[in-house]
């Protein structure tokens, strides 16, 4: 019996919340993929896969990065305004900002997610939450770059017509993608592949 559950829009809003929180506090990082997939390999419900990863002893990095790891929990908060709830999938998002914070002897866990939930309060990172978060129910998945791409335009930087743009290339090549994997699957079946 499969007892992975999966909430697809708490795991979006999970995400976004990360991604945005990411892109605000540390906007010099390459930030990869997206990912509301689970994994129960792994044991995630989503990721935001960064090129580089920071352990820093520079205070405000260190501190910027326990506030991602908060703010997946702290943009679910904002937004269904449940605790229990947004909880889901944060277990391992607690230890490595706990571990962070241990590491620095920065004290207790619970100011920091204060602050996260403060942050993810802000209307401007709402907003890109659920610009973002909505995308990847759509999807499932932001490329590199298209998250950034989606900030900005709740940022009110990219206009709407970029974004309508964006999604007719991304649509069509979702399309072709499609249609080359069926073409490939019956050419192998007329070749006895």
């Amino acid at each position: 019996m499969n007892t992975f559950v999966h909430d697809f829009k708490s795991v979006a809003y999970h995400e976004a919340g990360h991604a945005v929180s990411a892109y605000r506090l540390l906007p010099d990082i390459e930030h990869g993929e997206l990912s509301i997939l689970p994994n129960e390999k792994e044991g995630t419900l989503g990721h935001l896969i960064h090129e580089k990863y920071l352990w820093s002893d520079d205070d405000e990095i260190w501190r910027n990065m326990v506030t991602i790891y908060l703010s997946g929990y702290a943009a679910s908060f904002a937004a269904e305004s449940n605790g229990e709830a947004a909880l889901l999938g944060c277990g391992s998002d607690f230890d490595k900002a706990e571990n962070i914070i241990v590491a620095h002897n920065g004290g207790s866990l619970r100011p920091y997610l204060d602050n996260a939930i403060v942050f993810m309060r802000k209307q401007e990172n709402k907003t890109a939450v659920e610009v973002v978060a909505e995308e990847l129910l759509r999807r499932r998945i932001l490329l590199k770059g298209e998250t950034k791409m989606l900030i900005d335009f709740a940022d009110g930087a990219v206009g709407a017509e970029v974004l309508s743009h964006w999604r007719l290339v991304t649509n069509a090549e979702e399309l072709r993608q499609t249609r080359l994997a069926r073409r490939g699957a019956v050419d192998s079946q007329s070749l006895g592949l």
